[in-house]
């Protein structure tokens, strides 16, 4: 990451009001080191029965706030209780894991790849990121790994601003 990246980042976190600006400051990051078509970002809802996404780099096709059934899902046990990254390698594999497939298809979506976001033992979201067929080569999974800890701050941030909305 670069000099400026990093300014950038801690720009939009300490300085920006909004959540957006910080991940889509962390998408940049993300995007220079992965070059990615769709990247987004969900949170897990109480009692692990959904996701919800609460950031997305493409808002028209594929729109933030929207939910997803997880619950006895295989990405559900491999994600929230294996702590383990899914890997889709072909649009297949797509299909096999993702009930909105047709749509990541439209977008050009051939590959992807679902890291757990993990505080304190627990997954409290996911880095979602999605290319063309066999995009992700283990370097690059390692590398979008290795970035994870800039989405702690805005995926916190987030979370808290959605309880008090609901009180």
């Amino acid at each position: 990451m670069s000099q400026q990246q990093l300014k950038d980042y801690v720009d939009a976190l300490s300085r920006k009001r909004s959540t957006d600006d910080v991940f889509a400051t962390a998408a940049a990051i993300y995007q220079a080191h992965l070059d990615f078509t769709l990247m987004t970002i969900t949170t897990i809802d109480d009692g692990r029965c959904s996701v919800r996404r609460v950031w997305s780099s493409d808002e028209c096709n594929y729109p933030s706030g929207q939910s997803k059934a997880s619950d006895g899902t295989q990405w559900m046990r491999t994600v929230m209780d294996e702590q383990q990254t899914v890997v889709c390698h072909s649009p297949q594999d797509l299909r096999a894991t993702f009930s909105d497939h047709n749509i990541l298809a439209t977008m050009g979506c051939r590959s992807g790849v679902n890291i757990p976001i993990v505080l304190q033992g627990s997954v409290i979201g996911t880095l979602n990121m999605f290319h063309s067929e066999e995009r992700f080569a283990d370097e690059k999974i390692e590398t979008a790994g290795a970035l994870i800890a800039y989405l702690y701050a805005p995926l916190m941030l987030t979370m808290n601003l959605s309880k008090e909305e609901s009180k």
